[in-house]
């Protein structure tokens, strides 16, 4: 699997130092809650998921596993992915200034409700 980069990201964490050649740059969202990355499947991996129906998920964390979630779903709400459009095109603030008073009020409604969902 490949990690890409997606609309709602918000930058990329970088490897850690000495590990530059073996660990990609990892494009995230993140509220201070979860901490979200996107990964798109080779053909050789879609077919074996496809006649699985199985994905394994690994964490280097030693003892124990935080709390992770897989999904084959986008996890964002629409309204908040059309807005990190405009900032990734615009930048914040013209992203903000682009939006009316009532489109950047609803925008923050729908974030603080997608933060308690997840």
């Amino acid at each position: 699997m490949i990690p890409i980069d997606f609309t709602e990201s918000m930058y990329k964490l970088q490897a850690p130092k000495g590990q530059e050649k073996k660990v990609m740059p990892l494009p995230v969202y993140t509220d201070k809650v979860k901490c979200i990355s996107c990964w798109e499947l080779t053909d050789e991996e879609f077919e074996i998921i496809k006649r699985t129906r199985k994905v394994y998920l690994g964490v280097f964390s030693g003892k124990t596993q935080p709390p992770v979630f897989l999904s084959v779903k986008i996890p964002f709400i629409p309204e908040f992915s059309r807005y990190m459009q405009l900032v990734k095109k615009l930048g914040k603030e013209k992203a903000k200034r682009a939006l009316s008073q009532e489109e950047y009020k609803e925008y923050l409604e729908l974030l603080k409700k997608f933060q308690k969902q997840s």
